[in-house]
């Protein structure tokens, strides 16, 4: 765009027009409280969540939460635009920078363009890539497909390199604002993804802050200045463009320097220059590498593979180029192939565009025949009773997919059945992210457990959700209900991100799992009172007397046990089962 062969997804709100791009990439000192980027970081974040506020440190704009009353809802921006005060939510702001695209696009085909293949993090969320889709929408496209990155650059090489054949492929994308690694097999033009990893809250703007606060803490040393506090807003934003410049720059030198005196007036004999060489850069970024190649090792173990398994690792994105990268990945990968033969920044649009030329019927015949298998990045359930979540769709199973399974009642004489949909890797569904509920009505009456509603989980081609159920009825006739995720503004501002619900399931695993026998256990129980209720209602047993004392006699005794371990449960279900057993046998007897 304006001859530039990358555009940045920046959009400044001036006096006289919006601009967007490198025309406002290039506002961010003169404009800085109106001038907006990094939206991808808000994306299915409430305004307190503490990346977003970790975030703000570093934004010279201003953010807000959407609701007066609630600093947890969905975070806004504030802009003033040609003397107006203008609220923004991120996916208007991404709009902006989509609508730019489509109309440069038409200036260069000159035709309209109404659709378009649009490329988002592997480890996006359900919330985040309807949010993404509805920027599209906004922006007056429909979405032909969403592919995740990572898969967009496996395009592009599969294109642009015909070759691969057998081979196990590990994409490397370090972005701007986020990280993801994918695992690939090849075979036969199918590109497969076998497991994908990343952190939404990793990227090369991370880089900037670390390198921002070793040169601050110079900066006070020197000057007794810090740059990181509000008052010094135009300050810190010259540091942090002259951190990412020193950042570029290291990528292809052993050291360079970041010249303060042009940063404000000062009267010193001291030379205010910062050397920084790559043994500080690597110390100053330490943490962040390290999280990189942890995650690396960690997507390889969920692919059930070995370093020597993979056969290239394709490197996608700007920091992709950091000579540290390089390094470690070369340890953890010794004597594979590290791939850049497609210009890093422009591989993941490379590879889009692959993809919607095969979607076009008019150019499909004119691009390889190459296909590509993604996989979800987190499991996806609903809950089956006492906050139990059951996964349908397990973490890095294949898109698209569908599952069925039936789902029996849990009450008498129950005539309807609500699916609450999560995803996550946790054993109790509070902790995972709700994405939304629906409920089947006019089911056929009978005890608890005789009632079956088939129950049908579809990932569409675009890794997003939607559910079905249904319910053939004793008359022969059959009810249904479905469930789709739609954009909710406020249901995205309640998503945790992957990264997170997989470090926590790691650490709960275990207190998650007991927790959840001995829920299984109490619901166990409790239908075993309700089914000899239905018995003693729809029947006339001889010992109905008896029968009805037990019933109640466990209904208060779990009343006033909520918390009972799994194991006293257990031994009360077995009590009441051997009580009507021996009552039973009793009344046998005496009918003998």
């Amino acid at each position: 765009m304006a001859g530039f062969r990358v555009t940045p997804s920046v959009v400044s709100f001036t006096n006289d027009d919006i601009l967007v791009g490198n025309p406002a990439s290039r506002k961010k000192i003169q404009n800085l409280e109106n001038t907006v980027y990094d939206m991808k970081r808000l994306f299915g974040k409430s305004f307190l969540d503490e990346n977003v506020q970790r975030y703000m440190k570093y934004w010279p704009f201003k953010l807000l939460s959407s609701d007066p009353n609630n600093r947890d809802a969905a975070p806004i921006i504030e802009v003033r635009s040609s003397g107006n005060l203008l609220h923004q939510r991120p996916v208007d702001i991404s709009a902006k920078v989509l609508r730019k695209m489509k109309e440069t696009a038409e200036l260069v085909v000159d035709t309209p363009i109404t659709r378009a293949v649009i490329t988002v993090p592997a480890y996006f969320n359900q919330a985040q890539k309807v949010e993404t889709r509805e920027a599209a929408n906004l922006a007056g496209l429909e979405t032909m497909e969403l592919i995740t990155e990572p898969a967009a650059a496996a395009y592009a090489y599969g294109f642009d390199s015909l070759k691969y054949n057998k081979n196990k492929l590990l994409v490397f994308d370090l972005g701007g604002g986020t990280f993801d690694v994918s695992i690939i097999e090849v075979a036969n033009g199918f590109f497969k993804v076998l497991a994908v990893g990343g952190d939404t809250n990793l990227g090369e703007c991370d880089f900037d802050s670390a390198l921002f606060e070793h040169c601050n803490e110079k900066v006070k040393e020197l000057f007794g200045l810090d740059c990181s506090h509000d008052n010094n807003r135009k300050i810190r934003q010259l540091l942090l463009r002259k951190c990412e410049k020193l950042k570029i720059n290291l990528s292809n030198s052993s050291k360079d320097s970041v010249y303060l005196g042009d940063l404000f007036a000062v009267v010193s004999s001291i030379d205010a220059e910062i050397i920084v060489t790559q043994d500080v850069f690597q110390q100053v970024c330490h943490s962040l590498l390290s999280k990189l190649m942890t995650i690396t090792s960690e997507t390889l173990k969920s692919a059930n593979l070995k370093p020597s398994d993979i056969t290239e690792i394709l490197l996608v994105g700007g920091c992709s180029r950091i000579p540290a990268i390089s390094e470690r990945l070369c340890k953890i990968f010794p004597g594979k192939k590290l791939n850049r033969a497609i210009n890093v920044d422009e591989v993941v649009a490379y590879g889009a565009a692959v993809r919607a030329a095969q979607l076009c019927e008019n150019v499909k015949n004119e691009v390889p025949k190459i296909s590509l298998i993604e996989a979800t990045p987190l499991s996806l359930g609903t809950d089956i009773g006492g906050g139990r979540f059951f996964p349908m769709i397990l973490k890095n199973s294949q898109v698209p997919t569908k599952v069925e399974k039936s789902f029996c009642t849990g009450l008498n004489d129950q005539s309807s059945m609500r699916f609450q949909i999560y995803e996550g890797e946790r054993k109790l569904s509070l902790h995972n992210n709700l994405l939304g509920e629906f409920a089947i009505e006019g089911l056929s009456k009978g005890a608890a457990r005789s009632t079956a509603v088939k129950f049908v989980f579809e990932l569409d081609k675009n890794g997003i959700l939607h559910a079905r159920a249904s319910h053939q009825k004793t008359d022969g006739t059959s009810v249904h209900a479905s469930f789709d995720l739609n954009y909710n503004e406020k249901r995205t501002a309640d998503m945790r991100s992957i990264e997170e619900m997989l470090r926590d399931a790691k650490i709960f695993e275990k207190e998650d799992q007991a927790e959840y026998d001995r829920k299984d256990a109490l619901i166990k129980l409790e239908v075993a009172i309700r089914k000899v209720q239905y018995e003693i209602a729809n029947t006339v047993p001889h010992d109905r007397t008896f029968k009805e004392t037990q019933c109640r006699g466990y209904e208060d005794w779990i009343k006033q046990n909520q918390d009972a371990s799994k194991e006293v449960f257990e031994q009360k279900l077995k009590a009441f089962e051997i009580g009507l057993v021996i009552e039973s046998d009793d009344e046998d007897d005496d009918s003998d």
